[in-house]
């Protein structure tokens, strides 16, 4: 991550952490999703995928961007990688509520 990013993603990461804590304070529990359990596992069973998903996602914008700073045409496996992950993300979040 290049050291101009860095301070937003500390920013994002505290704003995370003060926000699960007070979530957790509200639900008087120590694990989010205590009381869903069924959802819980759902999470644990998809998340592997979900974030190959994301990193793949993440490749795929980077090499969209560099081809839209050229000009140059978008080669159609870079379009069907990035809407195929999106639709992969969009399933795991449906199954998971």
């Amino acid at each position: 991550v290049p050291k101009t990013h860095q301070a937003i993603g500390h920013e994002l990461c505290d704003a995370y952490q003060q926000t699960r804590a007070v979530v957790l304070d509200i639900l008087g529990t120590s694990t989010l999703l205590a009381q869903e359990p069924l959802i819980l596992d759902a999470i644990k069973i998809l998340h592997p995928y979900v974030i190959l998903l994301n990193f793949l996602q993440v490749e795929l914008l980077q090499r969209k961007r560099r081809y839209q700073a050229q000009q140059a045409p978008l080669p159609e496996a870079i379009h069907l990688g990035l809407l195929t992950s999106l639709s992969g993300i969009a399933a795991g979040m449906r199954y998971t509520g």
